[in-house]
């Protein structure tokens, strides 16, 4: 499946670095006089014979944002939702009724949330296994649908060996969705270690500026996405066209952002190192 946006986006260069891709990608065709923004688009309903027609099924400010972050994770698609949890969400909606997910011990609080929920209303089992770079997994995934990874994890930052896991649950015929949000394209694309599903909280650092709660999901396989698509047009999860403008202006500063956490986030860990009350750093 593919966005489908009704002015297309400029495509920048493959070779382009992310941080150019993230500023130049997403944008109005430059002719002259032409905006360099994608523009708010405030409407319920479009005219027929186009490829949008129903607000809830589609929008240009979402499309600019669906295909900037497709471009950025190296994937042929891309949706958003109105939270992080509601992609993660949508991703479990993929499992089959009586399913099993492998997951890790310890992920994030939503996701947590979410498995128990879920497991508890019969809706399929959870497994746990405990990340580390050299995790053999094999055991947990036999007769699994979904192996699910958090990396670096939120909030102890564990670490997975994401081409390694992936590996192992293809061989078992289970799908792997990735948390990334600590990662953001910035660092690495997931979908380049074997990944099928890579999903974002673009609440943090993607948009970056604390004023937009947002959820994303990327990937290359086009049913999929196409799922993906029905599960929240049917459920009404839409983000508004406000703020996926927020979000894409978010990620045009993501290089210079992600560049300074990183060095503020190393000289924080070495400092606190050498704090004798200091019993332990989780770093990265």
């Amino acid at each position: 499946m593919s966005n489908d946006p009704s002015v297309p986006p400029t495509s920048p260069d493959s070779e382009w670095k992310i941080s150019t891709r993230a500023v130049s990608h997403g944008r109005p065709a430059p002719d002259p006089g032409a905006p360099v923004n994608e523009s708010i688009t405030l409407s319920s309903t479009f005219h027929a014979g186009g490829p949008l027609d129903y607000g809830r099924v589609g929008n240009p400010t979402w499309t600019a944002l669906e295909s900037t972050l497709a471009d950025l994770e190296s994937t042929q698609s891309a949706l958003c939702f109105p939270s992080g949890v509601a992609a993660i969400s949508a991703v479990l909606d993929l499992v089959p009724v009586g399913g099993v997910v492998v997951a890790p011990a310890h992920p994030y609080s939503g996701t947590r949330g979410l498995l128990n929920e879920r497991q508890s209303a019969g809706r399929f089992t959870v497994r746990e296994y405990q990340p580390s770079p050299t995790a053999d997994i094999s055991a947990e995934l036999q007769g699994a649908d979904l192996l699910w990874i958090e990396t670096p994890s939120n909030p102890l930052l564990e670490i997975s060996d994401i081409a390694g896991l992936s590996q192992q649950a293809h061989a078992a015929g289970a799908l792997v969705a990735i948390d990334a949000t600590f990662i953001t394209p910035y660092i690495a694309q997931p979908i380049n270690f074997g990944v099928d599903l890579v999903v974002h909280s673009v609440t943090k650092f993607l948009a970056g500026h604390s004023d937009v709660i947002m959820g994303s999901v990327a990937t290359n396989n086009d049913e999929l996405a196409t799922r993906l698509h029905t599960i929240r047009t049917l459920g009404g999860a839409i983000v508004g066209p406000f703020e996926a403008f927020l979000a894409l202006r978010g990620i045009r500063t993501l290089g210079v952002r992600m560049d300074r956490s990183i060095a503020n986030a190393q000289t924080i860990a070495e400092r606190l190192l050498t704090l004798p009350v200091v019993e332990k750093v989780r770093y990265p």
